[in-house]
């Protein structure tokens, strides 16, 4: 199915592209499609997260329990060795200005949200993603169960 921009004059929503069906050919049946434009090329962001999703549930469930163990290893980490050992600088931030407890917990949350912003945008890539923030989880739950 094709879709075909339409850009008004009085657009006011720059994240909002107003489209109709070329293939039915009704130039009358406007729709608002959730898409982002770079470099001009439309990103389905909903389908590309969606495709995602479905294709790679083994890797999503591996990451959310890595995320989880990631978070007690850091957690037992912190409350032996101190905030200031830790080697991520949003972690630390966010450990030092909410507390252990909630600052890890948001920044595992902010990872999880930015893995699935990164798999939104390229759903090729959405695989590689996975597996790189999996890797990283791992490295962490390493080195914080070896301190």
């Amino acid at each position: 199915m094709w879709r075909f921009p339409i850009f008004p004059s009085n657009f006011k929503h720059p994240h909002r592209v107003f489209c109709y069906d070329g293939l039915y050919g009704n130039k009358n049946n406007l729709k608002i499609a959730n898409l982002m434009i770079i470099l001009d090329q439309e990103v389905p962001l909903k389908e590309n997260l969606l495709y995602a999703i479905d294709n790679h549930k083994f890797l999503w469930g591996l990451l959310i329990i890595s995320a989880v163990f990631d978070y007690f290893t850091t957690y037992l980490f912190m409350t032996r060795g101190g905030v200031d050992l830790e080697a991520n600088l949003i972690i630390r931030y966010l450990a030092h200005s909410m507390g252990i407890i909630v600052g890890v917990g948001l920044g595992k949350i902010l990872q999880l949200g930015a893995a699935m912003a990164f798999c939104a945008l390229n759903k090729e890539m959405s695989k590689g993603v996975l597996l790189i923030i999996l890797a990283l989880n791992c490295f962490a739950i390493t080195v914080n169960t070896i301190y």
